[in-house]
């Protein structure tokens, strides 16, 4: 699991399942991209996502308007897919977007980083899945306020 903003953090699916560890990062919501897991207090939405396919407009939506609820009601989130690194990357990077273009969040280069999780073995894949992943959030490059 990685934490990607005090309120956000991506993982895998195996991540969903530790229920102490959710505990110990504060995790109070999750968007579940692989599988349904449910824990206690925590708000779970899963989505079905095949994995390397785009995310259907409805679907990427659903799951941002999640986090961005889940985010204002000032809960910890967990988006989460099988290996945390291709179907969570989309809606965590959209919302991180948003939540820049909005003035609500900053990204600069002391705490803008997804390099770590954005390392596909095949990037024409990811490319096709996701390509703000790969533009906006890369360690040391500004984004600036809108």
């Amino acid at each position: 699991m990685n934490q990607l903003r005090p309120w956000l953090y991506i993982g895998k699916y195996i991540d969903t399942l530790d229920q102490q560890r959710l505990t110990r990062y504060g995790i109070r919501a999750m968007l579940q991209l692989a599988d349904l897991v449910e824990q206690p207090e925590i708000t779970s939405l899963y989505l079905p996502v095949d994995d390397f396919e785009p995310l259907p407009f409805n679907v990427l939506r659903q799951g941002v308007d999640f986090v961005r609820d889940a985010k204002q009601q000032g809960h910890t989130i967990l988006v989460a897919c099988g290996a945390g690194i291709n179907r969570s990357t989309t809606p965590t990077t959209l919302a991180i977007t948003l939540c820049v273009l909005s003035g609500r969040c900053t990204i600069s280069k002391d705490t803008g980083t997804l390099r770590t999780i954005t390392k596909p073995k095949n990037w024409r894949t990811m490319a096709r899945h996701t390509s703000l992943s790969h533009i906006l959030l890369h360690k040391n490059q500004d984004i600036p306020n809108a």
